[in-house]
């Protein structure tokens, strides 16, 4: 099959009338499954940055915004945990993270960096928040 057989195939007529450049797609797709790990994440279910340290399920304008911020002495709280949990805890002086999905807590807590406290604080049958655990 030829290239312009493939093309008129497999990419939707609109986008062949409003000229979008397939070049410019494949550029974005590599610059996000490279640079920004996006394929690496895809892989391992977990998001994670081209070095395979863990970020959390922000935009990349927003990691990269607050990876240049000090928040070395900083205290950090969260609601929910995981990989943001691990990313703010090489950054910050401590990170409390409170978590109400018991399974992934004890998957959050196996990864616990000495920076961290992970409370467990389950729904109760009403909905609202019951009493904790660490």
């Amino acid at each position: 099959m030829q290239i312009k057989q493939f093309i008129k195939k497999f990419i939707p007529q609109f986008m062949l009338d409003k000229k979008i450049h397939i070049s410019k797609q494949i550029a974005n797709f590599r610059t996000l499954s490279t640079q920004y790990a996006q394929y690496q994440s895809i892989v391992k279910w977990s998001c994670v940055d081209k070095n395979g340290n863990p970020i959390p399920w922000y935009t990349y304008p927003a990691i990269e915004f607050l990876g240049n911020l000090d928040f070395s002495k900083k205290n950090i709280l969260e609601y929910g945990s995981g990989n943001s949990s691990l990313f703010w805890a090489k950054r910050a002086k401590m990170v409390v993270s409170i978590e109400n999905d018991r399974e992934w807590f004890k998957e959050v807590a196996s990864k616990k960096l000495p920076n961290q406290e992970i409370y467990l604080i389950e729904n109760n049958s009403k909905g609202n928040m019951g009493g904790g655990s660490r």
